[in-house]
């Protein structure tokens, strides 16, 4: 099984931060907590436009997901997040 999260350096306060600042995201499903950075460095004119993946082994379901963005907001979902599916996050305006 796995799970993909977007959009996560597409960002509506963060973009004023300071390059090379990056969004952490963990996924925990099945008793594990994965961890990976979107630093929007990677990719064509260091813009990181691919969704991270989460390899999530046998789990049937996603627990929660929870992004920090570099601003330093945090966002938590815990809802209806299926296994095998794409999950896009933007920065809630604070």
């Amino acid at each position: 099984m796995c799970f993909a999260v977007n959009g996560c350096c597409s960002s509506a306060t963060s973009n004023t931060e300071p390059p090379r600042r990056r969004a952490t995201v963990k996924v925990q499903a099945g008793g594990r907590t994965l961890t990976q950075y979107a630093d929007g460095k990677s990719g064509y004119f260091e813009h990181s436009p691919l969704p991270l993946y989460f390899g999530l082994g046998e789990a049937t379901k996603v627990d929660r997901v929870e992004v920090v963005w570099p601003a330093g907001g945090r966002q938590t979902l815990t809802k209806d997040l299926p296994v095998n599916a794409l999950l896009t996050v933007t920065e809630a305006r604070q």
